[in-house]
Protein backbone atom coordinates (compact mmCIF):
# COMPACT_ATOMS: atom_id res chain seq x y z
CA UNK A 1 0.00 0.00 0.00
CA UNK A 2 2.92 2.41 -0.52
CA UNK A 3 3.98 2.58 3.35
CA UNK A 4 7.61 1.29 2.79
CA UNK A 5 9.66 -1.44 2.99
CA UNK A 6 9.49 -3.04 6.72
CA UNK A 7 12.55 -5.02 8.79
CA UNK A 8 11.65 -8.51 7.56
CA UNK A 9 14.96 -10.26 8.10
CA UNK A 10 14.87 -9.09 12.00
CA UNK A 11 11.17 -9.11 12.43
CA UNK A 12 10.88 -13.01 11.32
CA UNK A 13 14.42 -13.72 13.50
CA UNK A 14 12.43 -12.64 16.46
CA UNK A 15 9.53 -14.90 15.55
CA UNK A 16 7.27 -12.39 14.03
CA UNK A 17 4.46 -13.91 11.34
CA UNK A 18 3.65 -12.84 8.16
CA UNK A 19 0.70 -13.07 5.76
CA UNK A 20 -0.06 -11.92 1.92
CA UNK A 21 -2.90 -10.38 0.09
CA UNK A 22 -3.51 -7.88 -2.48
CA UNK A 23 -5.41 -4.80 -2.14
CA UNK A 24 -6.35 -4.90 -5.90
CA UNK A 25 -8.34 -6.63 -7.92
CA UNK A 26 -6.03 -6.01 -11.11
CA UNK A 27 -3.75 -8.45 -10.14
CA UNK A 28 -3.96 -11.27 -7.26
CA UNK A 29 -0.90 -13.04 -7.46
CA UNK A 30 0.38 -15.38 -4.62
CA UNK A 31 3.52 -15.90 -6.05
CA UNK A 32 3.88 -12.00 -7.22
CA UNK A 33 3.45 -10.80 -3.65
CA UNK A 34 5.68 -12.99 -2.28
CA UNK A 35 8.44 -12.13 -4.79
CA UNK A 36 7.85 -8.30 -4.46
CA UNK A 37 8.19 -9.00 -0.38
CA UNK A 38 11.97 -10.51 -1.15
CA UNK A 39 12.66 -7.70 -3.97
CA UNK A 40 11.45 -4.54 -1.35
CA UNK A 41 13.88 -6.32 1.06
CA UNK A 42 16.79 -6.63 -1.73
CA UNK A 43 16.16 -3.11 -2.77
CA UNK A 44 16.65 -1.63 0.67
CA UNK A 45 19.75 -3.97 1.59
CA UNK A 46 21.68 -3.95 -1.41
CA UNK A 47 21.90 -7.73 -0.61
CA UNK A 48 20.42 -10.92 -2.30
CA UNK A 49 17.88 -13.47 -0.67
CA UNK A 50 17.36 -11.74 2.08
CA UNK A 51 14.47 -13.70 3.41
CA UNK A 52 16.37 -16.82 3.21
CA UNK A 53 17.06 -19.09 6.22
CA UNK A 54 21.19 -19.49 6.40
CA UNK A 55 21.87 -21.88 3.06
CA UNK A 56 18.05 -21.79 2.78
CA UNK A 57 16.16 -21.34 -0.36
CA UNK A 58 14.29 -18.04 -0.39
CA UNK A 59 10.73 -19.35 -1.83
CA UNK A 60 10.35 -22.31 1.03
CA UNK A 61 11.02 -19.68 4.05
CA UNK A 62 8.48 -17.30 1.93
CA UNK A 63 6.20 -20.09 1.66
CA UNK A 64 6.00 -21.17 5.07
CA UNK A 65 6.04 -18.15 6.29
CA UNK A 66 3.15 -17.40 4.09
CA UNK A 67 1.08 -20.19 5.51
CA UNK A 68 1.72 -19.95 8.54
CA UNK A 69 0.73 -16.33 8.97
CA UNK A 70 -2.41 -16.91 7.02
CA UNK A 71 -3.25 -19.77 8.69
CA UNK A 72 -3.10 -16.96 11.85
CA UNK A 73 -4.96 -14.45 10.54
CA UNK A 74 -7.85 -17.04 9.41
CA UNK A 75 -7.89 -18.99 12.44
CA UNK A 76 -7.28 -22.06 11.05
CA UNK A 77 -4.65 -24.53 10.88
CA UNK A 78 -1.67 -24.07 8.05
CA UNK A 79 -1.36 -28.19 7.92
CA UNK A 80 -3.64 -30.75 6.29
CA UNK A 81 -5.07 -32.92 9.07
CA UNK A 82 -7.77 -36.24 9.12
CA UNK A 83 -11.09 -34.50 8.32
CA UNK A 84 -10.44 -30.96 8.01
CA UNK A 85 -11.48 -29.01 5.21
CA UNK A 86 -8.39 -28.05 2.93
CA UNK A 87 -7.34 -25.45 0.36
CA UNK A 88 -4.41 -26.94 -1.75
CA UNK A 89 -2.89 -25.69 -5.09
CA UNK A 90 -0.63 -27.84 -7.12
CA UNK A 91 1.91 -26.96 -9.80
CA UNK A 92 2.84 -28.52 -12.91
CA UNK A 93 6.21 -29.50 -12.63
CA UNK A 94 6.34 -31.87 -15.72
CA UNK A 95 8.05 -29.15 -17.61
CA UNK A 96 11.25 -29.22 -14.50
CA UNK A 97 10.73 -32.72 -13.18
CA UNK A 98 14.25 -32.56 -12.10
CA UNK A 99 13.63 -29.82 -9.32
CA UNK A 100 13.36 -30.73 -5.61
CA UNK A 101 10.50 -29.05 -3.59
CA UNK A 102 12.59 -26.14 -3.06
CA UNK A 103 13.85 -25.38 -6.26
CA UNK A 104 9.99 -25.86 -7.14
CA UNK A 105 9.01 -23.01 -4.94
CA UNK A 106 12.17 -20.52 -6.13
CA UNK A 107 11.25 -21.21 -9.70
CA UNK A 108 7.43 -20.54 -9.10
CA UNK A 109 8.17 -17.15 -7.31
CA UNK A 110 11.16 -15.99 -9.36
CA UNK A 111 10.92 -17.51 -12.82
CA UNK A 112 7.24 -17.85 -13.49
CA UNK A 113 6.86 -21.27 -13.68
CA UNK A 114 5.90 -23.94 -12.70
CA UNK A 115 1.73 -22.70 -13.84
CA UNK A 116 -0.60 -24.05 -10.98
CA UNK A 117 -2.36 -27.20 -12.53
CA UNK A 118 -4.86 -27.58 -9.62
CA UNK A 119 -6.63 -25.86 -7.09
CA UNK A 120 -9.33 -27.38 -4.39
CA UNK A 121 -10.89 -25.07 -2.16
CA UNK A 122 -13.03 -26.78 1.30
CA UNK A 123 -11.96 -30.36 -0.63
CA UNK A 124 -13.13 -29.04 -4.14
CA UNK A 125 -11.36 -28.97 -6.76
CA UNK A 126 -11.97 -25.78 -8.87
CA UNK A 127 -9.22 -25.42 -11.14
CA UNK A 128 -8.02 -28.60 -12.85
CA UNK A 129 -5.66 -28.58 -16.00
CA UNK A 130 -4.63 -24.80 -14.84
CA UNK A 131 -8.08 -23.60 -16.21
CA UNK A 132 -11.56 -23.42 -13.46
CA UNK A 133 -13.95 -26.36 -13.66
CA UNK A 134 -16.74 -23.77 -14.56
CA UNK A 135 -14.96 -21.37 -16.76
CA UNK A 136 -17.23 -21.70 -19.92
CA UNK A 137 -20.17 -20.62 -17.58
CA UNK A 138 -18.51 -17.64 -16.01
CA UNK A 139 -17.09 -16.57 -19.47
CA UNK A 140 -20.61 -16.41 -20.75
CA UNK A 141 -21.90 -14.94 -17.52
CA UNK A 142 -18.78 -11.94 -17.76
CA UNK A 143 -19.93 -11.19 -21.57
CA UNK A 144 -23.44 -11.21 -20.47
CA UNK A 145 -22.72 -8.32 -17.95
CA UNK A 146 -19.95 -6.46 -20.27
CA UNK A 147 -22.41 -6.58 -22.60
CA UNK A 148 -25.11 -4.93 -19.81
CA UNK A 149 -22.54 -2.53 -18.60
CA UNK A 150 -21.55 -1.19 -22.40
CA UNK A 151 -25.58 -0.33 -23.03
CA UNK A 152 -26.15 1.16 -20.17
Amino acid sequence: MGDGTFEAPGYLENGGNLGIGSDSNVLISVAGELRQLEYSQRLARRSRNVIAAKNGSVGRRLFDCALSGGGMALHAPSNLSVRSQADIVSLDIKAAPYLTADNILDHWLFAGGPCVESVWVAGVKRVEGGRHVNREAIHKRFLAAMQELLNG
